[in-house]
């Protein structure tokens, strides 16, 4: 039985996932460092690998070290690689991984519409309708991003890691940033999905999920989210081998 690897390489962190024909057997995310210089030993299990990127650097440096170990070889790195409609302005500058996410929300629920909020470096809402496809979606800094712009264009305040706390007010300057960032990127988001869940169609019609690395992380405080699919770019990626294996037979 086919074992294919895939691998999701986004900004910070790179995602993986082996697959035994359609059961993810294992799966975990690395830094991109650690990813191109100590495979997991579940890599080199596999027959097949595809990898989708919005970093292209970062994929070179993978593909130049995978693509002569394995038959079989895909990298995701353009729009036109994922085959799902669109009705965006410009296709070619959504991220593959976003594509990724609609893609595999549509081919395990069809006919229902959907907004997917991916947790990285960036939090993206992707949005899909009860047709399939993807009509658009939001870009939000994630929280370290938010803090970074604190650190880097102010003299004073320093660089704080970010997570859940929504006390009121801070009593120190550390406190302060981290309740202020915790609060406004939470009750933004659980506003931001109400305006979106409306907008397509309103009710829980629309359903809210959450993927990507900090999912498990702030998704039990934004209320409006249903449900974590820790790996929902991944199926997307196998979604399109699978596709393509299709075409090929």
């Amino acid at each position: 039985m086919t074992k294919t690897l895939t691998i999701d390489i986004g900004n910070t962190t790179t995602a993986w996932g082996l697959w035994n024909h359609s059961e993810l057997t294992a799966a975990s995310r690395v830094n991109h460092r650690d990813a191109h210089t100590r495979f997991p030993a579940e890599w080199f299990e596999a027959d097949r690998i595809a990898v989708a990127t919005v970093s292209q650097e970062a994929a070179e440096a993978l593909t130049n070290r995978w693509h002569k170990d394995l038959a079989a070889f895909d990298l995701l790195s353009d729009f036109r690689d994922i085959p799902i409609a669109t009705t965006v302005d410009h296709p070619e500058q959504v991220g593959v991984d976003r594509l990724l996410n609609a893609l595999a929300w549509s081919r395990t629920h069809p006919g229902e519409a959907a907004i997917i909020i991916d947790f990285g470096t960036a939090i993206t809402f992707d949005l899909v309708d009860r047709a399939g496809s993807y009509v658009g979606g939001l870009i939000i800094p994630g929280p370290e991003l938010i803090a970074h712009s604190l650190d880097r264009n102010t003299s004073l305040l320093p660089r704080v890691a970010i997570e859940p706390d929504f006390a009121p007010f801070g009593t120190n300057t550390e406190s302060a940033i981290i309740r202020g960032v915790s609060g406004v990127l939470v009750e933004g988001l659980n506003r931001q999905i109400a305006r979106v869940r409306q907008a397509l169609g309103g009710g829980n019609s629309v359903h809210v999920v959450s993927t990507g690395g900090g999912a498990a992380t702030w998704t039990p405080y934004v209320t409006e989210i249903e449900r974590v699919v820790p790996f929902l770019t991944l199926q997307g990626i196998w979604d399109v081998t699978e596709l393509r294996a299709g075409d090929v037979a």
